[in-house]
């Protein structure tokens, strides 16, 4: 389970607009710097199989190009195993820092298997995009995702809800640095069982709840923070009100975005020991980004529920199987669990 903090003032929105000699500009910056060529690659959906034994591996390349030649890096976004409908919701920048494009200036993207071979593609004006707007585009398949594509709708009515697509966004540059506390989640019934050597109970169930001293890692946690909010209090000042040189335990308290993984243990975690925190947020954001790697022979890391509701209510059960007492539980589970995950935006090289 991750928090971390990220910047929530509203910036102005620019645009690409013609400059009336045949190229288009990033709308001026009010700090009047020129803006960089930065792109949100989110999610792909409806993507063909280019092996029938499995699901695609999808990864994808993007980069700028003028007149057919490359301009500016290469940006990669890494490879989703056994996946369909892909979820990468990053940000990169392109290496462009000019703001004038061209007409002749294109975005060219690539989707492919993680056999390198085409899944298809999409070549874009730059020109023709509007910074911070979704699009939701279609690729352009490889023939053998046509192939593919034509044995899975076979003797069907193919329409628009079968169309491999991908949802991006030309972003404005980001003005802020974003601190990030990250926190491991407490002893899992799995980890409890490793350190025993338990196998049965290791595999006898999928993501694996709190251990009873796992939860009590989580209020341990919380006792602190309440105790340095209190201390804060003492002082007459607000988490909000406090710069840098605070020292981090303050900065945590001045956390404006808490994710968590969706298994269990990360929820239960985060309701749990950063609860000062979420007081405050008022929210617990799952990110299915942060959650553990799926393998094979790790059943803590397949998840079971699905859905703010399913997510809250097998935390709640969770937590009292781990010793919670309803009421208590009851103000854990009261702040409100978003799975919605359009708005939050991962970025390279502009995090620490």
């Amino acid at each position: 389970m991750g928090s971390g903090a990220s910047a929530s003032a509203s910036r102005p929105v620019p645009a690409l607009e013609s400059t009336g000699d045949g190229s288009s500009s990033l709308g001026a910056a009010s700090d009047g710097k020129d803006r960089k060529l930065i792109l949100l690659i989110h999610s792909a959906s409806h993507l063909p199989s280019l092996d029938r034994a499995r699901e695609s591996h999808p990864y994808v390349l993007a980069h700028a190009e003028h007149r057919g030649d490359q301009v500016g890096e290469k940006a990669c976004w890494a490879c989703q195993a056994c996946c369909s409908n892909p979820c990468w919701n990053l940000a990169q920048d392109l290496g462009i820092s000019k703001q004038r494009y061209t007409v002749d200036d294109e975005l060219h993207i690539e989707v492919l298997d993680k056999s390198d071979k085409l899944i298809g593609t999409l070549q874009l004006p730059i020109a023709d995009l509007q910074v911070d707007t979704w699009y939701e585009k279609p690729l352009s398949l490889s023939s053998a995702s046509h192939d593919s594509v034509s044995a899975q709708t076979t003797g069907r009515i193919f329409d628009e809800s079968w169309q491999p697509n991908l949802r991006l966004m030309m972003i404005s540059e980001p003005v802020q640095t974003k601190r990030i506390f990250l926190i491991r989640h407490g002893e899992s019934v799995w980890n409890k069982a490793q350190k025993n050597l338990n196998v049965s109970q290791m595999l006898a169930q999928v993501d694996h709840p709190l251990s009873v001293d796992g939860f009590q890692q989580g209020k341990d946690l919380a006792r602190k923070l309440t105790a340095a909010v209190a201390e804060l209090e003492k002082e007459g000042s607000s988490p909000s009100e406090l710069g840098e040189v605070s020292g981090n335990l303050r900065q945590l308290l001045s956390t404006e975005v808490v994710l968590a993984s969706p298994l269990t243990r990360a929820v239960e975690t985060a309701l749990v020991g950063v609860g000062p925190i979420l007081k405050r947020t008022g929210v617990l954001r799952l990110c299915r980004n942060a959650r553990e790697k799926r393998n094979a022979g790790g059943r803590d890391t397949t998840g079971i529920a699905r859905g703010e509701g399913e997510i809250a209510e097998r935390a709640r059960k969770a937590l009292i199987q781990a010793g919670g007492t309803e009421s208590e539980v009851s103000e854990y589970c009261s702040v409100r669990i978003d799975a919605a995950e359009f708005g939050i935006v991962s970025t390279n090289s502009y995090s620490s």
